[in-house]
């Protein structure tokens, strides 16, 4: 079997992708309370929103991200 045509196990990368996502979005938290203190918790979730963990996509070697 050629070398290029092996599926590769991306669960690590998605893995660390998440953890520095949370890594500075928990930094954007603290400096959002330091600027707002009077603001909810809820308001920075808000503010956030598209700010979402990656997800990992069935690939077809063979073809294209599917």
């Amino acid at each position: 079997m050629n070398e290029s045509n092996k599926s590769r196990d991306v669960s690590p990368l998605i893995a660390l992708a998440n953890a520095m996502i949370e890594y500075w979005k928990e930094i954007a938290r603290r400096n959002f309370a330091k600027a707002y203190p009077q603001a909810e918790p809820a308001e920075f979730e808000r503010a956030t929103a598209g700010i979402k963990p990656v997800h990992h996509k069935a690939v077809d070697c063979q073809q294209k991200v599917i």
